[in-house]
């Protein structure tokens, strides 16, 4: 494999790469399954849809990851990562 179609292959992999996003403020939050939507949903500035807020956390999450997450007034919010299970579920 040439090094031109090494580099293509990579970027391919990091643009279909899922990335869970949080609002530090408001904690909405999205699962954007590839990095090309991101602009499409926060624009260029990633602001929060919800509160408007400029500063948002994204985790990227691997193809054979799954996580949960739950947010509650005396624990917070809490994420879970873990394997994912049925490879073939498009469900995270």
């Amino acid at each position: 494999m040439t090094t031109n179609q090494s580099l293509l292959n990579q970027t391919i992999l990091n643009i279909n790469q899922s990335i869970f996003l949080l609002c530090d403020h408001c904690f909405w939050t999205a699962t954007c399954l590839n990095k090309l939507h991101i602009k499409q949903i926060l624009g260029a500035n990633s602001i929060c849809p919800a509160c408007k807020y400029e500063q948002l956390s994204s985790l990227p999450i691997n193809a054979n990851e799954s996580f949960t997450y739950e947010n509650s007034r005396t624990r917070g919010l809490e994420i879970v990562f873990g394997p994912r299970i049925n490879q073939g579920s498009l469900l995270r």
